[in-house]
């Protein structure tokens, strides 16, 4: 049997924490202040079919008009730049927990609910390099939990033998469907709860602090 730990991105390894702050405050620089709670609601409410592949100008246009900033190419270039970038900084004690898998011989993957823009910011990051896969909805046209994506993953490692799925993600519905796919799902909550937990189902050595 060969354990396998895929990582979701957003809320586990990239952290929420005030990132959507951020990226207000980027575009005010910009372009001033705006209505944020518009911005914010329609960044949200319209956020499925841009993980989905929907392009960045469909996607940005209305989140922009809500929030009653003129949606012209360079204030869409600037928020969907910006939006990736945020998206895709890893954690720190995330990145230590995948080093010290990688260190100690455990295949890992990626699986996230991603626009383009972010999952191509992702790939060209120093970090993804301890990642054997990366699949994100964009890729696809699926988004979790749809049981076709956990499909794909499982395709992507179809020369490991008898291999085990262990899946963090921080949305109880996306770890439903992880279960379902006969992956064992583990709702995430710090750095820390993963270590513990791995340390306990013995995927990650004892020795390892």
């Amino acid at each position: 049997m060969t354990e396998i730990v895929i990582f979701d991105i957003g809320g586990v390894l990239v952290p929420e924490g005030n990132r959507m702050e951020q990226l207000q405050d980027f575009l005010v620089s910009h372009v001033g202040e705006f209505d944020r709670d518009a911005f914010k609601d329609a960044y949200w409410n319209l956020r499925d079919d841009y993980d989905l592949g929907q392009s960045d100008s469909l996607f940005w246009s209305p989140v922009l008009d809500a929030a009653g900033i003129e949606a012209n190419g360079a204030v869409i270039e600037l928020a969907a730049g910006k939006d990736a970038s945020l998206n895709s900084q890893i954690a720190r004690e995330p990145f230590q927990l995948v080093k010290d898998l990688e260190a100690s011989g455990v295949p890992l993957g990626i699986l996230s609910n991603a626009p383009r823009q972010m999952a191509e910011q992702v790939r060209h990051s120093d970090w993804s390099s301890c990642f054997s896969h990366l699949l994100f909805s964009s890729d696809h046209g699926i988004k979790k939990p749809d049981a076709a994506i956990y499909a794909h993953v499982q395709s992507q490692f179809s020369g490991v033998e008898s291999p085990i799925f262990h899946f963090f993600d921080d949305r109880e519905i996306n770890i439903v469907g992880a279960n379902e796919a006969g992956w064992n799902g583990h709702l995430w909550s710090s750095p820390q709860q993963a270590r513990e937990l791995l340390h306990d189902l013995d995927v990650l050595p004892k020795n390892n602090p």
